[in-house]
């Protein structure tokens, strides 16, 4: 076997997954490992802020107590699941001895805490707090800019950057996953092209067009009569990163793919006030895709425009290829009048008696019109 072969065939198993899945996990014990020592060396409590050098007695509190396994099986939930901060709780006084521990009364039952298991009741009802995560304190907030060498690259934002060196346009992509070799991203696509002449035109014009581009999420069909095209619907809804279109940036190319960081969309996926400004600043355009949706909506628009422009009206010539052409039929009709068999000539005779009988049946007793067709006359047909 090639080096090459087992190069490739090393790509396609499931040891190079496992290498990086240990990757990013080690990334993660890391950050939780310096969560804990900058908790510990800056006195913070569980919400991440300064604890209160003292508490008053009759301050209410949140204090910290895990489920219990009668909780659990009650609940039929697991752990982790479960509220492990209770209150609000009341401070009763300073354990005896201690300057960082408090009894506290909750629910007629007293508990003891110490000073970092207890979040102050204000605190606790600002917005956000369930959900903080103290791991994720030493990212920055990144504003939509221009991508330099030192900027710090985070899992979950948006960028614009290249597919190759070579490429003359860019490409809306989130980080998913960051590696040591390099960075895994998830493209979203628009169907507006760029302008035509971008290079010439001005920062409004470029404004302008990228405001009504919408970026969405994008995956791709393996299968079907629309195998390898693209869609914004996930072709399984339950595991939606299955089939997600995406790409990998070498981190030694990072300066020349990505142009901008720290892009945002709104709810319809349109651009931001700052993300369009720095997107118009670039010297190059964006890339469009099409999607199967688009498609669908292009034709939809076709059927009802040629449904609508389906009537021409012309005048009619008066040269002999025209007469010739508009005669065609009686001329036609008189010679198989000339061919007819002595049967035919009658069956078609008979055929006209009826038609003479049912119009003079139809004179002598007239037909009371519709209110509608007495108010609209029809329109005399076209020739």
């Amino acid at each position: 076997m090639d080096i090459d072969d087992a190069d490739k065939n090393w790509e396609k198993s499931l040891f190079p997954k496992v290498c990086k899945l240990a990757e990013r996990l080690a990334s993660v014990a890391q950050s939780q490992s310096q969560w804990h020592k900058r908790m510990n060396a800056q006195a913070l409590n569980q919400a991440g802020e300064k604890t209160p050098p003292h508490l008053l007695r009759g301050d209410r509190v949140y204090f910290y107590r895990p489920p219990t396994q009668q909780e659990v099986i009650k609940r039929t939930r697991k752990a982790k699941h479960l509220a492990h901060y209770h209150g609000p709780a009341t401070i009763l006084s300073n354990v005896d001895g201690r300057e960082r521990q408090y009894n506290i009364e909750y629910l007629g039952k007293v508990f003891k805490r110490d000073i970092g298991m207890l979040i102050p009741e204000k605190r606790m009802l600002q917005p956000g707090t369930r959900d903080h995560d103290p791991t994720m304190e030493g990212l920055a907030q990144i504003t939509a800019k221009a991508y330099d060498k030192d900027d710090a690259l985070q899992e979950g934002i948006l960028i614009l950057c290249k597919t190759q060196k070579e490429d003359k346009g860019w490409f809306l992509a989130e980080i998913d996953k960051i590696y040591s070799d390099e960075i895994v991203v998830s493209y979203y696509a628009t169907p507006r092209p760029s302008l035509d002449n971008y290079e010439a035109s001005s920062k409004e014009q470029r404004m302008e067009a990228l405001g009504e581009a919408c970026f969405r999420k994008t995956w791709y069909l393996r299968q079907g009569k629309n195998a390898g095209k693209a869609t914004n619907k996930a072709p399984f809804p339950l595991n939606p990163e299955l089939r997600l279109w995406t790409g990998k940036l070498p981190l030694t190319e990072r300066e020349e793919l990505i142009l901008a960081i720290g892009i945002t969309l709104d709810h319809k996926g349109l651009l931001s006030k700052g993300s369009l400004l720095v997107a118009s600043q670039l010297d190059i355009g964006h890339e469009a895709a099409e999607t199967v949706e688009d498609q669908e909506e292009q034709l939809a628009d076709l059927r009802i425009a040629n449904s609508l422009f389906c009537y021409a009206e012309a005048t009619l010539c008066n040269c002999s290829r025209c007469k010739d052409k508009l005669t065609q039929t009686r001329i036609n009709t008189k010679k198989r009048k000339q061919d007819a068999t002595p049967s035919q000539i009658n069956r078609a005779a008979s055929y006209q008696n009826k038609q003479r009988s049912y119009s003079d049946q139809a004179e002598t007793q007239p037909v009371r019109m519709s209110t509608r067709e007495e108010a609209t006359p029809r329109a005399p047909l076209a020739t």
